[in-house]
């Protein structure tokens, strides 16, 4: 599924507000750096067919039940050491038999110092190698999804170099001679096979933390409908990040794919937004959702517009980053016809007029395409009139109850049109006004 930067960023993704936590950091359970950086190139790449989502998703269900029993002991420590010892460039002895070995390693004692650095390194190295293969033996002839068998298969092609065929017997430690010969295979020989088993654990440990978080959070894994036909229907939504969140539903599909969202400021509609665009992105990763039930077919794009900004070094204004945002949606639609837009209101960077016009064309023209959902926010409720009886709207809204110097809000989904204007309500009750009095 496509998703740019400005999506990314405006979902909170990988960078959180003001520099507070993201979506990821929230996310991320893996013990390993290599398992995060694993699980950084999985949340950067949401999945395009149906059968890679699905393929993730029966694992991350398979791993739900006994997730540290398919993780290789590996410590944040452990991985330390051993990458620094991997790419140490210390040079290594050049012959593979012991005794001489032994005799070769003494100029890495005595004259350049290296040993202790050797030694720790290549115990290390040793300890996760074998720690992998012994967790590879146990499950090997265990029934597993197709994504583990694929990641045993690779490991037993590797396991199975006749070069490293020492590294698997039984030894209760490594002696002197020991430790520059399995340097030299570490290092040198058998280098990029080294290098590929512990990127099979780090790939483990990324699998593992996407079960375990949905585990922690409760997240429940959506249905996938096999159809030409777009669809997305979510039942108690509710934003990750938000403790004791409202949960809301939506259901669009290609008699009704175009969402109109109305209602006050802060009530609730740039986050609800957010939800709806989070989901749809968790589970093209094959992860589950923060919702109580999810069904949906998969998306060949997904764009939101929530916060343009204007470009002073490309000269761009507040509108005209806006008019840009809008045709690169279009340009998407045009590539990938199944697609998810979503626009938290249109045109804020002009008058109202002009707002009024070019929003009234830009939802006309894609309440003619059925095979693209869409979600729009919007505070134009004179818009209704002249969009109600296009092709494929839905109208929901939030509200808020308006009490004498105070306002409560719900935020729950109302079928209709909200007509609340709050602003200057709010305005009056922070005491902005009463502070520019002269």
């Amino acid at each position: 599924m496509r998703i740019d930067a400005q999506t990314l960023r405006e979902l909170e993704l990988f960078e959180g507000p003001e520099g507070g936590t993201s979506i990821f950091d929230g996310f991320i359970r893996t013990l390993t750096k290599g398992g995060e950086r694993r699980l950084r190139k999985r949340f950067e790449n949401p999945l395009k067919t149906l059968d890679e989502i699905l393929t993730v998703q029966q694992t991350l269900r398979f791993l739900r039940h006994e997730p540290e029993a398919w993780l290789p002991s590996l410590s944040g420590r452990q991985e330390r050491l051993i990458e620094e010892y991997l790419f140490s460039g210390i040079e290594t002895v050049s012959s593979g038999w012991r005794a001489l070995a032994a005799i070769q390693g003494l100029k890495q004692t005595f004259i350049y110092r290296h040993f202790d650095q050797i030694e720790v390194g290549c115990q290390e190295t040793w300890r996760c190698l074998r720690d992998f293969h012994q967790l590879w033996q146990r499950h090997r002839p265990r029934e597993k999804t197709p994504l583990l068998e694929k990641i045993w298969g690779q490991a037993e092609i590797l396991f199975s170099d006749q070069q490293l065929q020492a590294v698997w017997k039984p030894k209760p430690s490594l002696s002197f001679g020991d430790i520059f010969v399995f340097d030299r295979l570490f290092r040198a020989k058998c280098f990029s096979q080294v290098k590929q088993l512990i990127g099979l654990i780090f790939e483990l440990d990324a699998l593992t933390s996407m079960s375990q978080i949905c585990k922690e959070l409760r997240l429940n894994f959506p249905e996938f409908e096999n159809h030409s036909e777009p669809q997305l229907e979510i039942e108690a939504l509710v934003h990750p990040r938000l403790i004791q969140a409202i949960p809301n539903s939506i259901k669009l599909d290609s008699k009704t794919h175009f969402l109109v969202l109305t209602g006050p400021n802060m009530g609730g509609k740039t986050t609800f937004l957010k939800a709806c665009a989070l989901a749809v992105y968790l589970a093209h990763l094959g992860m589950g959702v923060p919702a109580q039930r999810m069904k949906l077919t998969c998306f060949k794009g997904l764009m939101t517009s929530l916060q343009n900004h204007d470009n002073l070094e490309l000269g761009y204004s507040y509108f005209y980053s806006e008019v840009r945002r809008v045709k690169q949606a279009a340009e998407l639609i045009r590539q990938e016809k199944q697609v998810l837009v979503i626009f938290d209101e249109l045109f804020r960077g002009t008058n109202l007029q002009d707002a009024f016009d070019a929003s009234l064309e830009i939802i006309r023209r894609l309440s003619l395409f059925p095979q693209v959902l869409c979600i729009l926010s919007s505070h134009l409720i004179e818009l209704v009139p002249q969009i109600q009886n296009l092709p494929g709207m839905q109208f929901f809204c939030f509200k808020v109850t308006v009490h004498k110097n105070s306002f409560d809000f719900d935020y729950q989904l109302y079928p209709g049109i909200s007509e609340h204007k709050i602003g200057l309500a709010i305005l009056k009750s922070e005491g902005v006004l009463e502070l520019l009095e002269p």
